[in-house]
């Protein structure tokens, strides 16, 4: 008998803390997510966005609770293998820039990882043409707009060929051109994607499935983007 699919995230009555906080950033949450969905993750400041994406990531670990991407456990031991699972794209792509180059900072992570050259510079080539990015290689990241970081930021993800992309506020410092081809892009990807955004448009055109938080708990999971629409529960939700 074949065993069944692993989901690219189960999460059972997680709690997440920050040092010296008695009361939880993510209070007894729990939902799953299967591949290739694409959630939409709704709050009003402060409802614990950040805090999951990072939960998931690793770089924040449970407090209560069981967690897991892809089949890994959210927990110490298991860090290095969840990296390998998981891109997180910052909101702010300042954040995420450090290498002079464009092409310098999409190898950083592959590099370190042991990707042979060879293979790096197939998969180098082929991204950047994808993304339309081909004549930034050799750019000065400090010399990018706005929307070019953003692009360059998720190229640096993108290459490490992730299951799971969480993008926090991926439309924030972008024109309207570029935000265009941003949707663009991630609508084109097979790869599940968490977005936590206050974009209703963006994730009405991406999304398949909307999570709000408030106050670190999931107060509405529904499919698409109907509780987008819900004037008078947005307004009970802060939104």
């Amino acid at each position: 008998m074949n065993s069944p699919p692993v989901g690219i995230i189960r999460c059972s009555h997680v709690t997440v803390r920050y040092v010296r906080e008695k009361e939880g950033a993510l209070r007894d949450l729990s939902f799953s997510a299967e591949p290739g969905e694409r959630i939409a993750l709704a709050g009003a400041n402060g409802a614990g966005k950040s805090t999951l994406l990072l939960t998931l990531a690793g770089m924040l670990l449970p407090a209560e609770g069981s967690l897991s991407v892809g089949g890994v456990p959210v927990c110490q031991s298991r860090i290095g293998e969840l990296r390998k699972k998981t891109g997180l794209l910052f909101q702010n792509p300042e954040d995420q820039l450090f290498m002079p180059t464009v092409e310098e900072d999409l190898c950083f992570g592959p590099r370190n990882y042991g990707m042979d050259e060879e293979t790096l510079e197939e998969k180098l080539d082929a991204l950047l043409q994808n993304l339309g990015m081909a004549g930034l290689r050799e750019r000065s990241i400090h010399h990018l707009s706005g929307g070019e970081k953003r692009l360059a930021a998720l190229a640096g993800i993108l290459i490490m060929e992730p299951d799971l992309l969480l993008l926090d506020e991926p439309g924030s410092f972008l024109d309207p051109a570029a935000r265009r081809k941003l949707i663009r892009i991630l609508s084109d990807l097979k790869t599940a994607m968490i977005i936590a955004t206050h974009d209703f448009d963006l994730a009405r055109r991406l999304c398949t499935r909307t999570l709000i938080l408030k106050v670190g708990r999931i107060r509405a999971d529904a499919p698409g983007s109907s509780l987008l629409d819900d004037a008078e529960a947005l307004e009970r939700w802060g939104l």
